[in-house]
């Protein structure tokens, strides 16, 4: 191997260093933001549903029970 070849060898980023950098990266941002992780998981999973409960109010007690027959 020449001096040319020898420096062109040696210039500029390989494609497998700037995908393993991004890959730090997006690791790195994940482990950070819990909004990144948020985002990543909706995205994945779908978005968490939101629910809005009421609660029941139990029946008001009558002076006859249920059922009987009114005179």
């Amino acid at each position: 191997m020449d001096e040319t070849q020898a420096a062109e060898k040696g210039r500029g980023f390989p494609l497998g260093r700037i995908l393993l950098v991004a890959i730090i990266g997006a690791v790195l941002a994940l482990a950070l933001s819990e909004s990144a992780r948020t985002k990543l998981l909706d995205l994945l999973f779908g978005a968490e549903e939101q629910f809005e409960y009421e609660p029941v109010e139990p029946a008001a007690p009558s002076g006859a029970p249920e059922g009987a027959a009114a005179a």
